[in-house]
């Protein structure tokens, strides 16, 4: 009887029959597997009965909402926003969402609120579900993660999507806004004669078969090395157990330079602290220089060391961090080995700019343990044609490569939402671990000289460079000349030649070097720009001088960066050409609201970031 796969349990394509039948496989593993020994506290046939009650071994499945409408009147969910009235005790994560409809077409909006002070407030858009046929609609393969005290909530703007049945209640069931884009709305409009049909369902996951593991490690005396085949830990930060040191670290904000490459729970944080109260143990998404935290835990550390349980779902491609609210409360040695490096910030925010490169000088005394899963990856047969699976790909650019979970700008059309950015599609498709260094404004020079040459490419598996809608702004020139038209050059200078980095194919070039001399087996990726259109020139924020960039963007940058391409034997993806974006569907493709700007217009909607990351990515998996 084989190991159970861990996509079976974890990941975003967990279902409730495919949990429990891996339930089922690792209960008959354990049973039949495991040897037994003369020593155990509580027999293994004990700890089977105990496996078997799925809801006590794993955690029960916990459900927000109902569609159980047991034969009554389904009646028309009418237009508008609708919050459901529970929110979460506990972080956790949606796996599957069900909803009775009247009809066999729509669209269903899943949405996260919050509420302070009598007010729902939107969080973040999370997924759109299209109505299939009339009746049950179920959705397996959702991917929702939830913080303490959200809640979820659901829009429609055709009646009759999602039905309700009359039914009276003690409480309200729900909130509601006539609006199906409402953003904020007060708590007054609650409803209790309904029951809306749709529900949200939250299954185990790692943190659950952990707690487990442990158990059982603790009880089955003498079978750790059975274990040691099915989980294991890594460490961040120091690579031993913290010790003393004189240093003192000052109130900032902390994160080993590590990037998780496996889903997994921190179960232990250790500091050796001078100074005692509360810190943060925070898991953070990079974005340029930028660290956003996305969930994090409170604890109190004391003078000397601290060895403390804790329990933190880290996935792959996150960051762990430390927030400190006293000096002292972690400390410092001067060392270059044995630790993970450390980015910093002294601001204390959610989203935050970090030192452009990790500290390597110093060790700082802290670490985290992070329980994760050894079980085979997938029981399906590897895609000889995907390398790309947990593989490190750093993309560099301006808005458009920075815009990845970032909160789209209020001058956009989807203002108030978390734009996917191309990366989005690309990890999906490809399971790599994004690591994003664009930067909103930037154009080639700017990339170079403040992001690129700064970076080390050593652990870098692929890196891709894309930039021109700046540079064709701003008048950046594309290729170097001596002041007038007719020394201007026009072709790539040759491999190794001093390069004028101040032109948009100097620093290309330059860029490109860096990487080889870095590490010359990192895949190197070039995309041109998507077409973009400008309506003016010679302003603050179309500052060149030429009246002829009025229109659609210059193709120059494109066809130069196609050549230098050419001339070091690199791939180039041509999104001016490839992405189908034209005068006829700009507008519906790109999201600058003419109503607020009308400088230009340059950045995708998210539908026309998924389209970009979908070119992107199967042009990826060619190399």
């Amino acid at each position: 009887m084989p190991l159970p796969n861990a996509d079976q349990f974890v990941g975003q394509n967990v279902t409730e029959s495919g949990f429990k039948d891996a339930q089922t496989q690792l209960i008959n593993y354990l049973a039949n597997e495991v040897p037994s020994a003369s020593d155990v506290d509580n027999s293994i046939d004990n700890k089977m009965a105990e496996l078997k009650d799925f809801n006590k071994a794993i955690g029960q499945e916990i459900v927000i909402g109902s569609t159980d409408n047991s034969g009554a009147t389904l009646n028309n969910v009418p237009v508008g926003t609708y919050v459901l009235n529970k929110p979460v005790s506990a972080g956790t994560v949606i796996r599957k969402i069900s909803f009775v409809s009247k009809f066999a077409v729509g669209t269903a909006t899943i949405k996260v609120f919050t509420l302070s002070n009598g007010t729902f407030t939107l969080s973040r858009i999370v997924e759109s579900l299209t109505v299939s046929h009339i009746g049950l609609n179920e959705f397996d393969n959702v991917n929702i993660v939830l913080n303490e005290g959200e809640y979820l909530a659901f829009s429609v703007v055709s009646a009759g999507v999602v039905a309700y049945i009359n039914k009276t209640t003690p409480i309200p069931t729900y909130f509601t806004n006539p609006s199906a884009t409402a953003t904020s709305f007060p708590n007054t409009a609650a409803g209790s004669t309904a029951i809306l049909q749709i529900a949200f369902h939250m299954f185990p996951n790692l943190e659950g078969i952990a707690s487990t593991f442990s158990d059982l490690d603790n009880r089955v005396i003498g079978n750790t090395s059975i274990l040691s085949n099915v989980a294991d830990i890594q460490k961040f930060g120091v690579h031993y157990t913290p010790v003393f040191a004189s240093g003192n670290a000052n109130v900032a904000q902390w994160i080993p330079a590590k990037i998780a490459d496996k889903n997994g729970v921190v179960t232990k944080f250790s500091t050796y602290a001078s100074a005692s109260g509360k810190v943060q143990i925070g898991a953070y998404l990079k974005s340029g220089t930028h660290f956003i935290r996305q969930r994090f835990l409170e604890v109190d550390v004391n003078i000397g060391l601290n060895e403390i349980d804790v329990s933190l779902q880290v996935n792959v491609g996150e960051y762990i961090g430390l927030r400190t609210s006293v000096v002292g409360q972690t400390v410092y040695v001067a060392a270059t080995t044995d630790h993970d490096g450390i980015y910093s910030t002294t601001s204390l925010s959610d989203d935050a700019e970090y030192t452009t490169n990790p500290n390597m000088s110093y060790a700082f005394q802290f670490s985290f343990d992070q329980f994760f899963s050894k079980l085979p990856a997938s029981s399906v047969p590897i895609d000889p044609n995907n390398h790309w699976l947990n593989q490190v790909l750093s993309t560099f650019g301006d808005s458009i490569t920075w815009y990845y979970l970032q909160a789209f700008a209020s001058s956009h059309l989807e203002y108030g939402q978390t734009a996917r950015g191309y990366q989005t599609k690309v990890k999906e498709i490809l399971g790599c671990i994004i690591d994003n260094h664009g930067q909103s404004g930037w154009d080639m020079t700017q990339i170079y000289n403040s992001q690129i040459k700064l970076f080390n490419f050593a652990n870098t598996y692929a890196t891709t460079i894309t930039s021109g809608a700046n540079d064709c702004r701003k008048g950046v020139k594309v290729y170097p000349s001596e002041g007038t038209p007719e020394t201007t050059e026009t072709e790539p200078r040759p491999i190794g030649s001093t390069f004028d980095t101040t032109t948009y194919v100097g620093a290309l070039q330059a860029s490109i070097e860096h990487v080889i001399t870095s590490n010359p087996t990192c895949k190197i990726f070039l995309i041109t720009p998507i077409r973009g259109w400008y309506n003016e020139y010679n302003t603050a924020n179309v500052p060149n001088e030429d009246p002829n960039v009025v229109g659609l963007m210059s193709e120059a940058y494109a066809d130069a960066m196609k050549k230098v391409a050419k001339l070091y034997g690199i791939p180039c993806l041509d999104w001016y050409n490839l992405t189908e974006l034209n005068d006829l569907n700009k507008n519906h493709w790109l999201g600058d609201n003419p109503n607020v700007f009308t400088s230009y217009l340059l950045h995708p909607t998210n539908a026309f970031f998924d389209r970009m990351g979908e070119v992107l990515a199967y042009f990826l998996r060619q190399y």
